[in-house]
């Protein structure tokens, strides 16, 4: 029986925290997906046990060393994407990270119903969440979302930025990439950000416009933010080729911040806030979402009756998740990041 139409699965490798992976599930279920498929990177088994009984979630444990647990990220990413694609009983399969909201329904699922047969994916570009310096946030969705400038926007930006645009790619803290759904039944594979044919060659992706778009809290606290970037410094050993300029400023401003935090709370307020004038310089431009996020309902209708905490300081609490690296090699990793830094990139 061919899956009914414009409906769609969505599938994530996750080592978030359990309130995230409730919010994800919750909202994406409330957004119309048939059925998200958690593909769980860590052995969290409170997590999975809370998140494996609910209609519509899907709940696949770790895999193996020898099924490549030890790749590289985007590789196992890809691996249970596929997975999930092969598996797929829906017309479509959206493969997105754990921070990485849907928004838009009517206009997704209309602009996908109206795409013709012929059209393999569909991309759904991101909004970069950044928080009010005159406002901090108090809870992790908390902030407002600036969206992609076109080509012909780009030096106005310098005027808004000024000096941090230097941290910026695009004028996003993040990637700016976008995701795609991929429709199922064909001889394809699902990657990080497209499909790829039998012979490994990315295959055309038709963007859905906006108000469509990703949600993407690169960084769900100021905390968890620069904890990410100090564990990628800590685990790849090239985040210094990192080809992204801005990221990979950032990365570096970190390396050479230590243990400073005043300089640290300076490059957050750099890549991650924005005042008030910068707020409505942007919206003028067309730049920005101001509506709020709101996922209580979502979760509210999905996991009813239970206290979610989603404040910063609950979210803080719960240490990052770290993959081990011998003491012998972190020291290399170490000594190839200060030999780099200190000779130039």
């Amino acid at each position: 029986m061919s899956p009914s139409r414009n409906s769609w699965t969505v599938v994530s490798t996750v080592s978030e925290p359990l309130p995230l992976l409730q919010a994800f599930v919750a909202h994406h279920l409330a957004m119309g997906a048939d059925q998200v498929v958690l593909h769980f990177d860590t052995d969290d088994q409170i997590a999975m046990q809370a998140l494996g009984s609910i209609e519509g979630c899907r709940v696949e444990p770790p895999v193996d060393r020898k099924s490549g647990r030890r790749t590289p990220v985007p590789v196992r990413q890809v691996l249970n994407a596929t997975r999930s694609y092969e598996q797929a009983e829906t017309e479509w399969l959206l493969h997105i990270d754990a921070d990485e909201f849907l928004v838009a329904p009517d206009d997704v699922h209309g602009q996908l119903a109206d795409l013709p047969e012929t059209v393999v994916a569909a991309g759904v570009t991101p909004l970069d969440r950044v928080w009010l310096l005159e406002t901090p946030p108090t809870e992790v969705f908390d902030g407002l979302f600036r969206r992609l400038p076109s080509p012909d926007q780009m030096q106005a930006l310098e005027d808004v930025y000024r000096a941090d645009l230097r941290y910026l790619d695009g004028g996003f803290s993040g990637n700016g990439a976008f995701k795609s759904f991929v429709r199922t039944g064909l001889n394809v594979k699902p990657g990080v950000h497209g499909p790829t044919g039998p012979d490994g060659q990315e295959l055309p992706v038709v963007n859905l416009s906006y108000p469509a778009g990703l949600l993407h809290f690169d960084g769900l606290t100021p905390a968890h933010y620069l904890a990410k970037m100090q564990r990628k410094i800590a685990q790849q050993p090239g985040w210094f080729t990192f080809p992204a300029p801005g990221r990979r400023a950032q990365l570096e401003e970190i390396w050479r911040a230590g243990a400073d935090t005043d300089r640290l709370d300076r490059l957050v307020a750099s890549c991650k806030m924005i005042d008030a004038e910068q707020a409505d310089a942007l919206d003028a431009m067309g730049l920005l979402r101001r509506e709020p996020f709101d996922v209580r309902p979502a979760l509210e209708a999905v996991f009813a009756g239970q206290d979610i905490d989603l404040s910063i300081k609950s979210f803080d609490a719960v240490p990052l998740k770290q993959r081990h690296i011998g003491r012998v090699k972190q020291a290399l990793y170490r000594l190839r990041s200060w030999y780099r830094v200190t000779r130039g990139f």
